[in-house]
């Protein structure tokens, strides 16, 4: 098959669904075990930065096997 544009989207959609699945799963974890709402959130922005960090290095890595070969 053929690569499409709805089939990334399609991509895209689930990948974005499935990241607001887990954080609120998470979310709905830490208010069950009573996590107070400022940890809450900075266990969240932790995660998010994580995240984030590690689509970086991931870039960065691709690109360096790209540039070297």
């Amino acid at each position: 098959m053929r690569p499409s544009a709805g089939r990334s989207i399609a991509v895209q959609e689930f990948n974005e669904n499935l990241g607001v699945m887990v954080t609120l799963a998470v979310y709905a974890g830490l208010l069950k075990a009573g996590v107070d709402v400022r940890s809450l959130m900075s266990v969240l922005g932790v995660m998010a930065v994580l995240a984030v960090s590690a689509l970086f290095w991931r870039e960065q890595a691709a690109a360096a096997r790209r540039a070297r070969a």
